[in-house]
């Protein structure tokens, strides 16, 4: 019933609304009748002690109790629902001239009933300073017939005016609901557009934090998804291309052969072999890659001497350096690393092989080693060519090789760089890439001293 976010504001919105009311209903009631019940007790005891001074002043006026009116007391009675009966100075009940007040007084108490007779109270009359009779008072147990009928005047409209509040409390939940949530109900259309590969959505201010916090990391996530489509398409792609080569020329060559329109001689069987060991290299990296990311590769973790890493690593390239006209600088400032050292040498070599190709010969490429707190950062800088922005942020995917022209000319299958940043990860460090200083790229690796 509950199973949406506006049924469900909709639904606490009117409890919490209902429950206040109820509450706010009690108290309210609770209190009126608590002060009121003390409000009825003093009117009763003002209108008593008025009576009495009505007595004790006609019986100044007249010397005597018979000529006063026997509906003084009775009078009470019907205003007040209090029986009272009076007694002269001798505590005799008066009743000559009095037209059977005592009577009356018992017939009050009868028509009270035994139950509903309260407290008794007496209250002296006197004539200047004597004492002449008294008033004996008895009053109702509990509220008279005016007061009960105010009371349920009371109850019933609270009760209407509660019914109103609450009406009036489940039309604004439910705009309330609708407006908290129509922010919701956007995004989620959003989101199943996402499904149908609508394209990248545009990001949407709804002037509530969390709802712009929620839309725009689902306008980032569309843009994530539409880049990932437009890479995997592009992969999809740069992966044919790489195949169509190599198995466009064996498949040339060897229906030559069957054709006898060319005789397999060694050098030709030498180039279809050159395709061939093309083609495993490429499946080969490919698995690599995966492995990598995947962390099913394990790493062999030692204590690796960086001086001596760095060495051996300029031993390896130089050659290739010196043929070029390019020259490699190197300057190691750290002691040591926990790393698999082949796996090192591996991300290394591949991001000096990156600097050699961009770079034209008269440059420089540099490698520096150095540390930070518990850090070891591995820097690859060249004076090469550089790299735009959008090159910058995609030059770790498979096969991205950047602008196509400078790319056929340079060749590679732009997986290397794939390779070693996952082979970074697999340590538990970072690469990023930044454009150097003046012209050319960084390329900067950073590793754990300790690994794990």
């Amino acid at each position: 019933m509950f199973n949406t976010v506006q049924k469900r504001y909709f639904a606490f919105g009117l409890l919490l609304a209902g429950g206040s009311l109820l509450l706010l209903s009690l108290l309210v009631f609770w209190s009126v009748e608590r002060h009121f019940g003390d409000y009825v007790t003093d009117q009763q005891e003002q209108r008593v002690e008025e009576i009495v001074r009505v007595i004790e002043a006609a019986y100044e006026a007249e010397g005597s109790f018979e000529e006063i009116s026997p509906m003084l007391p009775h009078t009470l009675w019907m205003e007040e629902g209090i029986s009272a009966v009076l007694y002269d100075g001798n505590g005799v009940q008066v009743e000559s001239g009095m037209g059977g007040m005592g009577n009356m007084g018992g017939m009050m108490q009868d028509m009270m009933g035994s139950g509903s007779s309260g407290e008794q109270r007496t209250y002296p009359l006197y004539a200047g300073s004597e004492e002449v009779g008294t008033l004996e008072v008895t009053y109702p147990a509990g509220p008279g017939s005016a007061e009960r009928q105010f009371l349920r005047d009371m109850v019933f409209q609270l009760t209407g005016l509660g019914v109103l509040l609450l009406a009036a409390a489940a039309l604004l939940s439910h705009l309330a609901s609708r407006r908290m949530t129509g922010g919701l109900r956007e995004i989620s259309a959003d989101v199943q557009a996402l499904k149908q590969k609508n394209g990248q959505l545009e990001k949407k201010d709804y002037g509530v934090k969390e709802l712009d916090e929620l839309a725009e990391g689902v306008s980032v996530l569309s843009a994530y998804l539409e880049e990932e489509d437009i890479r995997r398409r592009q992969f999809t792609a740069d992966l044919a291309h790489e195949l169509r080569t190599p198995l466009g020329a064996l498949r040339s060559q060897i229906e030559a052969f069957q054709d006898g329109v060319m005789q397999p001689d060694e050098e030709r069987l030498a180039r279809s072999h050159a395709e061939l060991m093309r083609l495993v290299r490429l499946v080969g990296e490919m698995e690599e890659l995966y492995a990598s990311e995947q962390g099913s590769r394990s790493l062999r973790i030692e204590c690796i001497d960086l001086t001596h890493f760095a060495t051996s690593l300029e031993t390896d390239v130089q050659a290739m350096f010196r043929e070029k006209g390019v020259t490699l600088q190197v300057d190691c400032r750290a002691e040591e690393v926990e790393a698999d050292p082949d796996r090192l040498r591996q991300v290394m070599q591949n991001l000096l092989h990156n600097a050699w190709k961009f770079t034209p010969a008269g440059r420089t490429v540099q490698l520096r080693i150095a540390e930070q707190e518990d850090l070891v950062e591995l820097i690859v800088e060249d004076e090469g060519i550089g790299m735009t922005k959008d090159e910058q942020r995609f030059v770790f995917d498979r096969f991205y090789r950047g602008e196509k022209s400078r790319s056929r000319e340079l060749g590679g299958r732009g997986i290397g760089l794939s390779i070693a940043a996952a082979l970074v990860h697999a340590h538990g460090g970072t690469i990023d890439v930044s454009d150097a200083e003046g012209s050319g790229t960084r390329f900067r690796v950073r590793l754990p001293k300790r690994h794990g």
